[in-house]
């Protein structure tokens, strides 16, 4: 093979090694405590798991259940959101992507009953969405522009971002929880998540003359375009089990809370399928000298030929409540550790081979391409509250909480070149307060919660702005070298307006 045919295959190589692995940041799915619940936890920023939980107790601390001294039925209403996402420099400079969204996210269902003849023991089933997360953008760059090098004058230049990713959890549970003596209270809570991922990806650029035909000063060149292509779509749900054990002591004014979650448990997944395509094609040898190899490279696994194991970590949380003297003013903190979860396959498909020539093939670096990987680094999230009992109806709550990022600097090690469902890497920050009322029995509630979470001097998804017919510095084909100069901006506000019902006792505020 003589030197410039191995120069071609080195570039090709390392092409289908940079676009199979390339990496970015978009969505917003990798945070632990953007999940908000009941009324109340919410409105104290989820910092409840010392007290003050509500029918939120069998997530937050399955102890506290037993708070409730008879049978409680509870619909939760609707949280309002709208979030807006703004990713300066994005796409390459001056070329941004911005986002805004409003959405009606369903509270929860839940119903508490204890006992008759066993007032110690209380018991709570519930259903309720965990997160509901989409997030998609798209974008188009066209303008001319000298780009082929083995062709004069301008081509045109078309550029066609999309972006989606959409995740859904809803979990069903069961707990119970049991008043021993020296004020202390044990719980257990067991949960079927239900965890739905739709994920898409696609990048397709082409540059092409403005004319039939090119006079290149040795004579007439047909049209032809050079193009290269991204796509990814991966989609599954994936059924899993997970455990709470809670435990809460009060003395005096001061009531302590520990919760502790288990790693979940794979019981099944369905609706699995995982889709890609690679291609590239008349791009011209960076040592000016022919053609790089044309290429494409596609494939799709479904059902049986995908495994999933989307993993959850096990965490531990610690909470305190304290009541002042007066009974008028409480005070809560909480902190929450999740520990790490390895680099790990979170979708496993088959390897194939017939997915393109056999030469191309023997070039791919991983012939495990249509896998994906996940992990998450450990994570401690702190929250801070206030309650005042305005009188015996009204509440007035506020709270603040940390909510960082799991997948910020993880290191992905031995998976470093796999697939990866990508997500925004920016830590998060909320803020809430509200009004929280009762009338016969039933509790209405107003409030509000505002999001923030920046992070600057990111590298750019992709560079449109600037692009050339083959990037040698990161192996790109018509893409310009990707800069640290984009800013991620999210602000979101949720309104929390609506009403508990209560069957089955009054209820006063506390």
């Amino acid at each position: 093979m003589k030197f410039n045919s191995k120069l071609k295959y080195l570039l090709l190589i390392l092409t289908i090694t940079h676009l199979l692995y390339g990496k970015f940041v978009l969505g917003q799915t990798n945070h632990y405590w953007s999940t908000n619940l009941n009324e109340e936890s919410a409105m104290l920023a989820g910092a409840v798991v010392g007290g003050a939980a509500g029918v939120g107790s069998v997530y937050y601390n399955p102890s506290l259940i037993s708070t409730s001294k008879k049978s409680l039925f509870s619909f939760n209403a609707n949280l309002f959101s709208w979030e807006f996402y703004t990713l300066y420099n994005a796409l390459g400079d001056g070329i941004s992507l911005r986002k805004s969204r409003f959405k009606v996210q369903p509270r929860f269902i839940s119903y508490v009953f204890t006992l008759e003849k066993i007032p110690q023991l209380s018991f709570q089933s519930v259903i309720f969405s965990k997160s509901e997360n989409r997030m998609d953008f798209s974008k188009s760059v066209s303008y001319e522009k000298n780009i082929i090098l083995s062709l004069p004058g301008n081509e045109r230049y078309f550029a066609n971002f999309k972006y989606s990713n959409e995740y859904n959890e809803t979990w069903i549970g069961i707990g119970a929880s049991f008043n021993t003596l020296f004020n202390l209270s044990v719980g257990l809570s067991m949960f079927g998540t239900a965890k739905s991922q739709r994920y898409h990806h696609n990048v397709d650029i082409y540059a092409g003359p403005l004319t039939d035909t090119v006079n290149t000063g040795t004579g007439e060149v047909p049209y032809y375009a050079a193009s290269t292509t991204r796509y990814e779509y991966l989609t599954f749900n994936n059924y899993r089990l997970i455990w709470k054990i809670g435990i809460s002591y009060k003395i005096g004014n001061i009531n302590l809370g520990l919760n502790i979650t288990t790693p979940s448990l794979s019981v099944y997944s369905d609706y699995k399928s995982a889709t890609g395509k690679l291609s590239q094609s008349n791009i011209t040898n960076p040592a000016g000298s022919g053609m790089l190899p044309d290429y494409d490279i596609a494939d799709e696994q479904v059902k049986k030929d995908v495994e999933v194991n989307s993993k959850d970590p096990f965490s531990i949380a610690i909470g305190a409540k304290y009541k002042s003297l007066s009974e008028k003013n409480a005070y809560f903190a909480t902190m929450e550790y999740f520990a790490r979860i390895d680099p790990y396959k979170i979708v496993t498909s088959r390897i194939h081979t017939g997915i393109t020539t056999e030469n191309i093939f023997d070039l791919i670096p991983n012939k495990d391409w249509l896998s994906y990987a996940s992990g998450a680094t450990s994570v401690l999230n702190v929250a801070i509250a206030y309650k005042r009992n305005l009188n015996k109806n009204f509440l007035l709550l506020s709270g603040f909480k940390t909510d960082f990022n799991n997948k910020k600097d993880f290191d992905y090690k031995e998976y470093r070149d796999y697939n990866r469902i990508y997500s925004m890497s920016n830590n998060l920050y909320h803020i809430t307060g509200g009004m929280l009322g009762t009338y016969k029995g039933n509790r209405f509630f107003a409030g509000i919660q505002y999001s923030f979470g920046n992070l600057n001097n990111v590298k750019q998804i992709a560079n449109f702005s600037d692009p050339v017919e083959y990037n040698t510095e990161e192996n790109l084909a018509l893409q310009g070298t990707r800069k640290n100069s984009m800013d991620i901006k999210f602000n979101g506000i949720n309104l929390f307006f609506g009403a508990t019902f209560n069957f089955g006792q009054k209820v006063n505020v506390e």
